[in-house]
């Protein structure tokens, strides 16, 4: 009875917490993500909007369509949403008075919707990301960082423009898969949230023990030697891309279907690029619980600030920035004098690497897209 008590009675700070859980779940997504493009591969990747921003996309754009045209065959009457002011304007009645009445008794159809949202957002976001990076990927590190984030603000400005896509600069509602659930849907989000992080996690940290994981730390570590043994080193860092971007979408569908709610501002590139890339630095790249523990430390520093805004309120300037100021000197400090991180990677000897580059096409190939 006292467990049910305390279920039942969510106080404000508990929702925080759960609020907290659900992000730092979609951070882990991310993070592990990234790890394996520049943790494993070597690839600094700072355009983590555009993958972000086809997973929601893929909710809104695809899911949502869908499934107005499965209420329309049940019989449900929407408002006109063919137009860009419709589609817009119109979201609000057509999902909240119609849509989710629809899904509110059908599970299993929320069910399926949210799989087909995450398998539409890993297209997606594969292509999102491979855009942004093929015009340098056979070039350094350096130009990689460029073209990102160049090619990321066309991104950004197509989320802004494309009403029928992302709703544009006012954003779009779409449809609560967990309708069905009649509980918090904080909590449900927080377990399919931590579900989606562990699935991530082990995939990756598989995927890092194949002959095609170690194949991207040779190409890391020297590339020449890798060249030099007949590898295509471009096509291996281009699936590394493509499967990192592919798995970064699906934190973006989950953002989406979370706030059931899209607009590109939900997708900025600082939030999702700049900080899960502290948090691999901090916790350390190339090393699974490293991504981890980066994201539970710069998660608390986030929230410190929140916390204890009482007694940090002789401050002369806004609390709000106090967590830019604390992440950006956290991540100097870690910069200069732990740059590998709390975790460090384990170190690979280079006659290893070379055995397991010709290993590579001894055993069977790793589909990644």
């Amino acid at each position: 009875m006292q467990f049910q008590a305390c279920l039942t009675a969510l106080s404000l700070e508990s929702l925080i917490n759960l609020n907290t859980v659900v992000f730092s779940g979609l951070f882990i997504i991310v993070v592990a993500s990234l790890n394996l493009m520049y943790g494993y591969a070597g690839l600094p990747f700072l355009g983590g909007a555009a993958p972000m921003l086809a997973g929601g996309i893929a909710v809104s754009a695809v899911t949502t369509r869908l499934t107005f045209l499965l209420a329309q065959w049940a019989g449900a009457l929407l408002l006109p949403h063919a137009s860009e002011m419709d589609w817009v304007y119109n979201s609000e009645h057509n999902v909240k008075e119609v849509v989710n009445v629809y899904l509110k008794t059908r599970p299993a159809l929320c069910i399926a919707l949210i799989a087909f949202s995450i398998a539409t957002a890993m297209l997606l976001g594969a292509a999102a990301g491979w855009i942004v990076s093929r015009p340098a990927i056979h070039l350094k590190p350096q130009y990689l960082i460029i073209s990102n984030l160049t090619l990321v603000l066309l991104a950004e400005y197509i989320g802004i423009r494309a009403t029928l896509l992302s709703g544009g600069y006012m954003g779009v509602y779409v449809p609560d898969l967990l309708a069905f659930y009649g509980g918090d849907r904080r909590a449900a989000m927080a377990l399919i949230t931590l579900t989606a992080a562990s699935a991530v996690l082990l995939l990756t940290r598989r995927l890092r023990d194949t002959p095609y994981g170690r194949l991207l730390v040779a190409i890391r570590e020297n590339e020449a030697t890798a060249a030099s043994l007949g590898k295509n080193t471009t096509r291996v860092k281009e699936t590394a891309i493509l499967a990192g971007s592919a798995l970064m979408a699906v934190a973006g569908a989950l953002v989406a279907i979370y706030y059931s709610y899209v607009v590109q501002a939900n997708y900025n590139n600082p939030y999702w690029a700049y900080w899960p890339m502290c948090m691999l630095i901090v916790g350390g790249a190339g090393n699974d619980l490293g991504v981890i523990l980066g994201v539970l430390l710069i998660q608390a520093v986030r929230w410190m600030p929140i916390v204890f805004s009482d007694e940090l309120s002789f401050l002369f300037f806004p609390i709000v920035y106090l967590s830019n100021l604390l992440l950006s000197l956290a991540l100097l400090l870690f910069l200069i004098l732990w740059p590998k991180g709390i975790m460090k990677e384990k170190t690979m000897t280079t006659n290893k690497m070379i055995a397991d580059i010709i290993r590579h096409d001894e055993e069977p190939q790793v589909t990644l897209a």
